[in-house]
């Protein structure tokens, strides 16, 4: 299990921004799973939406996307300050489930293919045993 300091060592990303509480699991080259606990009082849920407060789904890709860097970056042994990873595509992003103030999201990466620096990736976000949101993305190792 990793905290955040030790996710920091790894992607860019810092708080508020950094979205992943804990890496819980990971299989280098292959799987990673990760949490974020949606705490009522954060800062996405102040304008989205002030009277029915609901979890941005470009921020559940997001949180999709740093799981699947904290993934290729730990397993290429490549701290943030030698390496970065960005978001190359998108595809068949599908939202099935609202996530609320105080749900737990787990995202679940699996590694599909890899040429050189570019790797294809498919993500899923649970709430609980609910699937909350799918996607593919594609990202590069610079």
């Amino acid at each position: 299990m990793f905290n955040q300091d030790i996710i920091q060592q790894f992607i860019p990303h810092r708080p508020p921004f950094l979205l992943i509480d804990q890496i819980t699991n990971i299989k280098e080259f292959e799987t990673a799973e990760s949490i974020l606990r949606l705490e009522p009082h954060t800062w996405y849920f102040q304008g989205h939406f002030p009277h029915n407060p609901v979890f941005p789904g470009v921020l559940s890709l997001e949180f999709m996307g740093q799981t699947a860097s904290f993934l290729i970056t730990y397993s290429n042994n490549q701290p943030s300050s030698q390496q970065s990873v960005y978001l190359m595509s998108l595809a068949e992003a599908k939202f099935r489930y609202v996530a609320k103030p105080g749900d737990t999201l787990t995202c679940h990466i699996k590694l599909l293919r890899r040429k050189g620096n570019i790797f294809k990736l498919h993500g899923d976000i649970y709430i609980d045993e609910t699937l909350s949101c799918s996607a593919d993305c594609m990202l590069m190792l610079s």
